[in-house]
């Protein structure tokens, strides 16, 4: 049928009110608020009757009946039936419209607007043409149209319209654009879309979301959209699941964790473990197990020992350990337990625990005799110390050098210190730090641009604080404050997490810390005062060795829990002193130099002093300073032959910089630097006949490591190519 303007409908529906007899309604079809609103107000003499009046509760349908009979009472004036067309297209079902047709009264009067009711008027006409522009009118479209989201109870907390009557009132007094709506009443798809889960909800506002229903909980699709909760941000929420899922391109590990993951309950223990089904083979293992470390900092402990627990399915403990980092306290003392399975430290020691693995460098000592005995000693000890076991043949040097004592040939720290003082050299003291640490301090220095100069020292007998202070309270020149954090966590003073560290050297984690740290103290004081030494020293070392031993002397201290047992006053034997011991300069005490204890003295659960081990007695006195950024080494050949008749390999160095003690340690042994008659500036190392290969050498002045050089051999036959620097 034709469409007309509104200013044309008016005076065919005033000549219906006014002048027909015929006992019809008049249809009038309509689309856009504004025409339902004008008509109204252009019809203001009729009276109004909304359908959705007649639904008896908020979430029901209309009366039907009840409406029809209302309709048959209203004869003395022109009625606006309200509801009529809206409830056509949310229901579906027109059922209501046709029914007008038979009901009405007498000289009754009565508008029915029909929201969209196009299609009904054309039905209506073509059973009776009779009727078009007499009956009803079509008013021009306007592409104007509502649309209803229809939410189940529950979802959300305000809506549009609650309940199905308040929604069909609303759009009785017209309505153009998206209505929200939440009722048990399901109503026609065509005009309005049906929200069942929260999911639908989230999926509205994030159109291209590709994260399915069942990733997450109902109640948690529910907590996305709501507006004023603070998001929680740790990386196993569901809040920063679903940033991640939706967000930009992830990393690898991430992207491993979202392919092992169907729902959001999974998600925590994915990010833990997936890491465990990557071989560590993979070229981008070490990357993925970087990003996941960062990851998950801050999971509770219970999660962490539960992925501890999962990575001794690798029996390999060296493949074990690929998984464990240093973030945990768990994780670091599982790593503890598999080195002390493996029977050599594994190469990838390095970039898992670069501190322990910088821990276990080997510090070569200046000198012959008595130095290697040092390098060999230390090497051992701390092997022993982080495998946390005493292996027989050591017991055999320990026992050898308890009877021979050559440490006793070593200078006294005294005596060092003497020829170091003065106002540009400043003093550091660490209570209990050992030699042990040199290949640590060396590695760190050399990172730090400092360089270092170590000299072996002893310390006086027995290896107690009170006894080895002296040097510090004479000491004339700057001091700095004494470091006591590394004796403290010796004695246990620190948190072990509850582990059992008897079975397990978690301290040595600690340890590495403070050392750190007091080197990081020491480059500051040099950057302040330049020109100047820092001489880093201490009263004493200690040993872990004599606590995991478990062996005492048959000796008995009548003074019970004194100093672990390493030592004792002299006055408490009346017989000879034993074997295993020596006595103090002072002649007051016995002193262990095994790794066993006098009985009665109560052993520490982490490491002990007082006796006269290497370990306890043998302190660096080390002097610091700036590193000279212009010192450069490099060989002047890189390639040497050699023929059957050679019994060496002579390398050929060169530095413009003034080397005050230079070395070259290669196969773990040193071999002296000396000057050529090339000319200033060029060296020459002795080095045993290699066989034909490549190979890397390190270059040192004092214990400063100044250069790493590459240099090949080939056979008498082959032909060479000097590569000039």
């Amino acid at each position: 049928m034709e469409e007309i303007s509104l200013d044309s409908a008016i005076p065919i529906i005033r000549n219906y009110i006014d002048i027909s007899e015929v006992r019809l309604p008049f249809f009038v079809a309509f689309s856009s608020r504004m025409d339902i609103v004008q008509l109204r107000n252009r019809l203001s003499s009729c009276a109004v009757l909304r359908l959705s009046d007649f639904c008896s509760t908020t979430h029901s349908l209309p009366d039907e009946d009840r409406f029809v009979e209302s309709i048959q009472y209203k004869t003395n004036k022109a009625i606006i039936l309200l509801g009529v067309g809206e409830y056509a297209a949310l229901t579906g079902n027109d059922s209501l419209i046709d029914r007008l047709f038979e009901v009405l009264p007498d000289r009754a009067k009565v508008i029915v607007p029909l929201w969209n009711g196009y299609e009904k008027l054309e039905a209506i006409c073509g059973s009776d043409p009779r009727i078009v522009n007499r009956r009803c009118v079509a008013i021009s479209r306007q592409n104007k149209h509502w649309t209803v989201k229809v939410f189940k109870c529950g979802l959300l907390d305000t809506v549009d319209a609650n309940g199905f009557k308040a929604l069909l009132h609303r759009l009785e007094d017209g309505y153009d654009g998206t209505l929200s709506a939440m009722t048990a009443v399901r109503l026609n798809q065509k005009w309005c879309r049906n929200i069942d889960s929260a999911y639908d909800i989230y999926k509205q506002k994030h159109i291209e979301s590709t994260v399915p229903p069942n990733f997450f909980r109902e109640d948690q699709w529910k907590s996305f959209y709501d507006e004023q909760r603070e998001r929680d941000k740790r990386i196993e929420s569901a809040d920063r699941c679903l940033e991640i899922l939706e967000g930009p391109a992830n990393g690898g590990y991430l992207q491993q964790v979202i392919s092992r993951t169907e729902r959001f309950a999974d998600w925590k223990r994915n990010l833990l473990l997936t890491l465990l089904h990557i071989s560590v083979g993979d070229n981008a293992f070490r990357e993925m197990y970087t990003e996941r470390k960062n990851l998950i900092v801050g999971f509770d402990e219970d999660s962490i020992a539960e992925y501890v627990a999962e990575t001794r399915r690798f029996t390999d403990p060296s493949v074990q350990i690929c998984y464990l980092t240093t973030s945990t306290t768990f994780e670091i003392a599982e790593i503890f337990l598999a080195l002390g399975k493996c029977d050599d430290t594994p190469k990838n020691l390095s970039w898992i625990y670069p501190e322990l693995w910088d821990y276990l460098k080997t510090f070569n000592f200046a000198g012959a005799g008595f130095a290697d005995v040092l390098t060999r000693y230390f090497a051992d000890y701390k092997r022993q110390k982080v495998k946390n076991q005493i292996e027989p043949v050591f017991n055999g040097v320990v026992k050898e050098l308890a009877d021979t004592r050559p440490q006793f040939s070593l200078p006294s720290r005294e005596s060092v210190l003497e020829k170091l003082g003065g106002a540009d050299s400043c003093l550091c003291w660490v209570d209990a730090l050992g030699c042990e640490w040199l290949g640590f301090i060396q590695s760190v220095s050399e990172r730090n641009g400092m360089k270092l100069k170590v000299t072996a020292t002893r310390a006086m007998l027995p290896t107690l604080t009170s006894v080895n202070r002296g040097f510090y309270d004479g000491w004339v020149g700057p001091k700095l404050p004494k470091v006591e954090l590394l004796d403290k966590i010796k004695h246990g003073d620190f948190d072990n997490g509850g582990i059992n560290c008897r079975a397990v050297p978690l301290h040595l984690s600690e340890e590495l810390k403070v050392v750190k740290g007091v080197l990081s103290d020491i480059k500051r004081w040099l950057q302040n005062h330049h020109g100047s030494k820092v001489i880093l020293t201490s009263d004493h070392g200690a040993t872990r060795l004599a606590v995991i031993s478990d062996s005492f002397s048959v000796w008995e201290m009548s003074e019970k829990g004194k100093h672990g047992g390493r030592c004792c006053k002299a006055s408490e034997f009346d017989g000879d002193m034993p074997s295993c011991s020596t006595k103090s300069e002072d002649g007051e005490w016995y002193v262990l130099a095994g790794h066993d204890r006098f009985r009665g003295g109560r052993i520490g659960d982490v490491e002990v002093h007082g006796g006269a081990t290497l370990e306890e007695m043998v302190v660096p006195v080390i002097e610091f300073e700036l590193m000279d950024s212009s010192v450069h080494v490099e060989l002047t050949e890189s390639k040497y032959k050699v023929t059957y008749r050679d019994a060496e390999i002579v390398l050929k160095l060169f530095c413009a910089a003034k080397l005050s003690n230079p070395t070259l340690v290669f196969g773990g042994i040193r071999y002296g630097v000396n000057t050529s008659s090339e000319g200033i500036g060029h060296y020459t190392v002795r080095i045993p006949k290699l066989s034909a290969g490549d190979y890397s050498a390190e270059v040192y002045d004092g214990d400063t490591k100044i250069a790493s050089l590459n240099f090949s051999v080939i056979s008498g036959g082959a032909s060479v190519n000097k590569d000039f620097f």
